[in-house]
């Protein structure tokens, strides 16, 4: 595995990890979708995901 996403949607959260050299995963990205923005990945390139789609509130 070379990288993970972590979605929280009780906190509106998502935090991505990737590999880094040593083997560990430090966290390389942190948004809410009060910041919103989108989430793309060397790991699958032309991925692209809008933070507030993943976020939506639910009816």
């Amino acid at each position: 595995m070379r990288e993970y996403w972590l979605v929280d949607p009780l906190k509106n959260r998502i935090r991505v990890y990737r590999r880094g050299a040593e083997g560990s995963f430090p966290l390389v990205l942190d948004l809410s979708r009060e910041t919103g923005g989108v989430l793309t990945t060397p790991v699958l390139p032309g991925l692209s995901v809008e933070v507030a789609e993943v976020l939506a509130e639910s009816a």
